[in-house]
């Protein structure tokens, strides 16, 4: 075959074009992220809401006065001890012990153990405070900051993830 014959079949050559059959699949794939990162958005802003008014109405039926979240510091900690589930994700906290200094023996179970890396109970503002740090696969410092809402019997806070550098209102029941 001639140069100028190998020069035309080159030039005559098409772009190839994806049909549509192919590019079907990514605009579904495409669609179905949008409407996941849409409902966790809610989700998320549902628990947010649903956590401040349950502290809203908690805090409006008891008087401060009353209330036990004024309790003497010198009975410690022993009202915090237990299993502690997390509703929205089934994760638990287990306080097996605590200190008088404020160190906890404490297991985070999702639902296998990850590593407790630092755990600690405190008093701040007359409340009962607790800080647990992570330091497993997935989890690398990821942290706890919670609050013992003693009408409720629940802690109410943060969980930072630190993988993702994120912060999400949390809150963890006691398991009966």
């Amino acid at each position: 075959m001639n140069s100028r014959r190998k020069k035309n079949r080159q030039s005559s050559r098409k772009p190839v074009q994806v049909p549509a059959k192919k590019r079907f699949p990514v605009i579904w794939v495409s669609l179905i992220i949008v409407v996941a990162v849409g409902a966790i958005i809610l989700v998320v802003a549902k628990l947010k809401s649903t956590t401040q008014n349950q502290i809203a109405k908690s805090d409006a039926k008891i008087p401060q006065a009353l209330s036990t979240a004024a309790l003497d510091k010198d009975k410690g900690f022993e009202n915090l001890i237990g299993r502690w589930l997390r509703p929205d994700g089934g994760y638990i906290i287990e306080i097996r012990s605590i200190r008088a200094d404020g160190r906890m023996d404490a297991a985070y179970l999702n639902p296998r153990p990850i590593n407790v890396a630092r755990a600690e109970a405190s008093w701040k503002k007359g409340k009962q405070e607790l800080f647990i740090e992570l330091q497993d696969k997935g989890y690398p410092g990821s942290t706890y900051t919670l609050d013992y809402n003693p009408d409720q019997d629940a802690f109410t806070g943060v969980y930072f993830q630190a993988t993702l550098k994120q912060a999400f209102e949390v809150v963890f029941v006691r398991q009966k």
